[in-house]
């Protein structure tokens, strides 16, 4: 498993749980995840690897756990050895799409770069917003679930109607024609307007974005994991966070969170939001 989190238990996990588990980024003993810098070709050292757990764009922060930093995309080349060193030893690379499953391409993150999960984790996406979840994969894989194997799963949301039928009509109305595209450039121009607000501001910045999420943070660049993202200035964040809200523009009130464009916002709203961004960044 390869998990973004720092090798420590948190509360209800057994210590030694944890010593089977490869980081991403850090050592643990007899397991070491190392990445190259390019990450093109990860050099994994390990008896055996069972599982790899990714979520394909890092996009969530946490207080406890700052290893997820904001909107983060792979590097070119990480998802293709994953996939490759998944497959040499046997493995099931699970792609946690939670966040980027149907938000940037309709076959997530896995669509957009081009590399096939062997399961699938989804979330209230697929409920139109309300609470639900999903996994999925291959035959050979699901047929171990209950009722055709021995894998028992249930919840007590599980086909929920109001859910599924929400989800159903989110679904249909991603499929109409251009509109990844519209969220593609909706997600561009407000990369662009915060830039420019930074700009003129003469204020340090770096904005990663992919599709309709993205992430300002406040440092020089690139931004590309935990140790880059941390150099943001925290406080000129929430100064600027502050002054959005008083300008009617609601972000989320951390640093290393994402902002995410809907098909909801038009072309006057975000002119509005760039605004917000020069007047409160020029304060």
């Amino acid at each position: 498993m390869i998990s973004a989190r720092p090798p420590t238990a948190p509360p209800g996990i057994p210590p030694e749980t944890i010593l089977a588990i490869a980081v991403r980024s850090g050592r643990i003993p007899n397991r070491t995840w190392a990445p190259p810098l390019d990450q093109r070709k990860p050099v994994i050292t390990s008896s055996k690897i069972s599982t790899t757990l990714c979520r394909v764009v890092r996009v969530r922060s946490s207080w406890r756990y700052p290893g997820i930093v904001g909107v983060v995309p792979p590097a070119s080349g990480f998802l293709e050895a994953l996939r490759e060193v998944c497959s040499e030893h046997g493995a099931l690379l699970i792609f946690d799409e939670v966040i980027t499953g149907f938000r940037i391409a309709y076959g997530g993150a896995q669509e957009r770069y081009g590399v096939r999960p062997d399961l699938t984790c989804l979330g209230k996406i697929i409920g139109g917003g309300l609470p639900v979840g999903a996994y999925g994969g291959g035959r050979a894989i699901m047929e171990n679930i209950s009722p055709l194997g021995g894998v028992y799963q249930a919840g007590t949301l599980s086909g929920n109607p109001l859910a599924v039928s929400a989800g159903l009509a989110t679904l249909t109305a991603l499929r109409t024609a251009g509109v990844y595209e519209r969220l593609e450039r909706l997600g561009a121009a407000t990369e662009l307007g915060l830039r420019e607000a930074a700009r003129k501001a003469g204020v340090a910045l770096t904005v990663n974005r992919v599709g309709s999420m993205l992430t300002g943070f406040f440092c020089d660049g690139p931004v590309t994991d935990w140790n880059s993202a941390k150099r943001a200035d925290t406080k000129r964040y929430a100064a600027f966070f502050h002054g959005m809200l008083e300008r009617g523009v609601y972000l989320a009130p951390s640093q290393f969170e994402a902002a995410f464009v809907s098909l909801a916002h038009s072309d006057a709203d975000l002119e509005h939001a760039a605004r917000a961004a020069t007047e409160s960044m020029a304060k």
